[in-house]
This record gives structure tokens, sequence and C-alpha cells, in this order.
């Protein structure tokens, strides 16, 4: 019972979660919520789950649209806060080149795709942009290429929102994690502005941390500990996906609550600690304040 009271006087955020109308969306939401989450970034799923066949710069739009309508939704109908990240997911890259047009015909587009959420994101519509950067499966070595560029564009469309960004790539290494520090640093874009999604190694984690980039971790309890026991900066996800093809793909929408729940009981954390993953960290990183 004493831990449910600490819960009310603390935020507990979600940094990466998906919702579709055509999933869960609403009820899972609802679950959030009702085992204590106060906030969450909602990440737009890619394009083809927004009912669109073919890609185009005016596809992005009806893709941040709806994302920005479900937002308005959920913040006018549940005790939540939503606060919407736009980008364009990197498999969109091999997604549409496999339905027939050029590699230079997608990544163009995805990078208009990108520079119409940067302005969504100055409009005071959304607080980030991403999901961005490269694909987490093999590629050939041309659409790697593509990705980087396509990346590089996302940073320097953040360093002039002077946002963050929420990056997908691969599991990280040391020299994997340089070479995006690397490219930030060329557009002046600074690390602690670069989010990355789906940290869910130990050694990625410290990577990150070493290069000030700010790791958003899966939340399981084996990487949760590993961060704590090590006193390291991050911010705790589910990338919860709201698939109905893909039921369970990834962590429920009542994962960080009930985690946030579990690291008090078990005492690998405190209230203070937990306040500077939810608050504080989110704060820093997004340049807004967590109320609750």
């Amino acid at each position: 019972m004493a831990n449910n009271r600490i819960l009310k006087n603390i935020p507990i955020v979600d940094n990466h979660m998906h919702l579709s109308k055509d999933g869960k969306g609403i009820e899972a939401a609802k679950a959030f919520s009702k085992d204590g989450g106060t906030h969450i970034f909602l990440v737009n799923l890619p394009s083809w789950h927004h009912d669109i066949n073919s890609v185009s710069e005016s596809a992005y739009e009806k893709v941040f649209k709806n994302t920005l309508k479900l937002s308005t939704y959920i913040e006018d109908n549940l005790d939540i806060k939503v606060m919407p990240v736009l980008g364009v997911h990197p498999a969109e890259l091999t997604k549409w080149i496999d339905h027939g047009l050029s590699l230079n015909q997608v990544k163009n587009i995805m990078k208009q795709g990108i520079s119409k959420a940067r302005q969504l994101v100055e409009d005071n519509m959304a607080v980030a942009i991403g999901e961005i950067g490269r694909p987490h499966y093999e590629v050939s070595e041309e659409v790697l290429q593509a990705s980087n560029d396509i990346m590089r564009h996302s940073f320097g469309e953040a360093k002039s929102a002077g946002c963050p960004v929420q990056l997908h790539t691969e599991n990280l290494s040391r020299d994997d994690v340089q070479y995006v520090v690397d490219i930030a640093d060329d557009v002046g874009l600074s690390p602690n502005k670069i989010i990355k999604h789906f940290t869910s190694s130990p050694s990625e984690l410290s990577a990150c941390n070493e290069e000030k980039i700010v790791p958003s971790i899966l939340s399981s309890k084996e990487t949760l500990k590993s961060a704590i026991k090590n006193d390291l900066d991050f911010l705790m996800e589910t990338d919860y996906l709201d698939d109905p093809n893909r039921p369970g793909a990834v962590l429920g929408p009542s994962t960080i609550p009930r985690r946030v729940r579990w690291m008090l009981d078990s005492n690998l954390s405190d209230k203070e600690y937990l306040q500077r993953i939810h608050k504080d960290m989110v704060e820093k990183v997004y340049n807004i304040e967590i109320n609750y």
C-alpha cells in the first residue's frame, strides 16, 4: 500500500509507445493509466499501418495527422498527458523499394516527411522527431548508406527545431555509437538530444552513457537492474506496438507502472531515483515540464 501512495506522488512515463485506431488504442492507454501511468510519448506507426498503399510526402502528412488526432482524443478522455513524437521509420526505405520505387525516390520522400515532422515540432504540435535512423535488420551497403544520409538529415532538422530525436537502429557497438555522435557533431546536434530507442544490452547502455547519448531502455528487469546498479541515467519504454497482427511482440502497455512498483518493492530503486528517471531526465532531454 505504501508503494501505491508513492506511485501517486511521482510521474510514470513511457518514453516510446505506439497506439493505433485499428488496434487496442484507447484500451491500451486506459490500462497504462489504470496501473499508474501518467505520461506517454506517442510515436507514430509506419505508414502502412495507416491504410497507405503507396508512399509520398502527403502520405506522411496523413500519418502525422492521424497520430495527432489520436493524441488529442486520449488527452481529452483519459487522465494522461500525451506527447507526440513524429518521424519516418527507417524500415520505410526497404518497404517501399520492395514495392517498386527506387532507392533515391524513397530516400527523398522520407526526407520530405522528416522535414514535415520538424515543422510540426516548430508549431508545438509534437515534442521530438522520431523514430528515425537505420534498419535493425541486415541490409545492403547501398541501403545502409542511404539510411545514414536520412539520419544525418534528421539530426539537422532536430538541430533546426531545437528538439531531440528518437533513434532506431540495430544494437549499437561502441564504434557505432561514436559514428552516430560524429554525424551529430557534423550538424551541430548535441549527443544529449539523441535518444537511443530500444536500448536492451548492458554494453549498448554503457556506450550510450559514455558518449552522452540518452538510452531509452526496453524495460526488462535484467536491463533495469544493470542500469541502476551502475547508477546510469536513462529513460524507460515499452515499445508497445498495438499491432493486431503481432500481439505481444514487445512489452504490454502496463509494463512501465508495474516495473516501477517492482523497483520499489525489490528495493532496487527509491523515490529519488525514480524522480530522476521519470521527471528530471525527461525534462532535460525534451525541454518540457512534467507535471503530475
